[in-house]
């Protein structure tokens, strides 16, 4: 290669020896097509953003529903889940039978009457006159059971022994 052989080249964009080029670079097509320089990155399509996000939202609620988190959220609405239903008052006032024959059978002083089942249960009912809920003994409306057991040293032991 001669000198002048040099200059020539420096006419097609090739800088001499300690020049800067004027001319840009030019970056082969191959680079462009393979996401190379100067294209953007994919980003995921909308549809597939909005899938994953009710699925997070849907997973959130299953998480706070299998752990009780839900009623406590809703905790308004309990109490007329934990109100009896007319079943569950039947099945009360059978209890409350079973716990009268123990008290009758155990108890001997008016203590042991007040310590016994009988005595110590009670049921959530509606009261419908005043539109609460109020905790009911075996011997109350709506389960009237009524137990008593008449002992010689202390007497009848019944519903008034309980709350004294």
């Amino acid at each position: 290669m001669t000198k002048s052989d040099l200059e020539s080249q420096s006419d097609f964009g090739i800088p001499k020896t300690g020049e800067r080029s004027k001319y840009k670079p030019v970056i082969p097509v191959f680079i462009m097509a393979k996401g190379g320089i100067g294209r953007r990155g994919q980003g995921l399509p909308l549809n597939v953003i909005v899938i994953a996000a009710i699925a997070i939202i849907v997973l959130v609620l299953v998480i706070a529903f299998a752990t009780g988190a839900l009623g406590k959220l809703f905790g308004g609405a309990k109490t007329f889940v934990d109100v009896a239903t007319p079943e569950q008052v039947a099945t009360f006032r059978i209890s409350c039978e079973q716990a009268c024959f123990a008290a009758q059978q155990l108890a001997d002083s008016p203590e042991e009457w007040k310590a016994s089942d009988y005595c110590d249960r009670t049921i959530k009912v509606n009261d419908t006159a005043t539109n609460t809920i109020l905790d009911k003994h075996c011997w109350e409306s709506p389960v009237v059971s009524e137990c008593s057991k008449q002992t010689e040293q202390f007497g009848t032991l019944d519903q008034t022994k309980c709350q004294t």
